[in-house]
């Protein structure tokens, strides 16, 4: 048995005989979280773009190094997008 998204819901498919692994099931999860903070919060698209570099594990000086910014422009975008997403999350 493997999972399908229905209307915003992990549900069990019953017509597949190949499970969904635990990482798999964990990632998937994750994503759609991710997916859902970054439309209620409404990143700017820079923030959008920190906040993927973020997630692949790149540190502040990679990521201003891949968008040609400053190291401190990184950190306040950081900042900025912890406030909406934290807001977002009710928090």
């Amino acid at each position: 048995m493997g999972y399908l998204q229905r209307s915003g819901k992990l549900v069990a498919d019953e017509s597949s005989d190949a499970p969904m692994e635990e990482p798999m099931l964990k990632e998937f999860l994750l994503k759609e979280q991710v997916h859902a903070l970054r439309v209620s919060a409404k990143l700017s698209a820079r923030e959008d773009q920190v906040l993927e570099l973020m997630l692949k594990g790149r540190l502040d000086r990679e990521i201003a190094q891949e968008l040609r910014v400053a190291e401190g422009s990184v950190k306040t975008t950081k900042f900025r997008m912890r406030q909406k997403l934290s807001k977002a999350a009710g928090r």
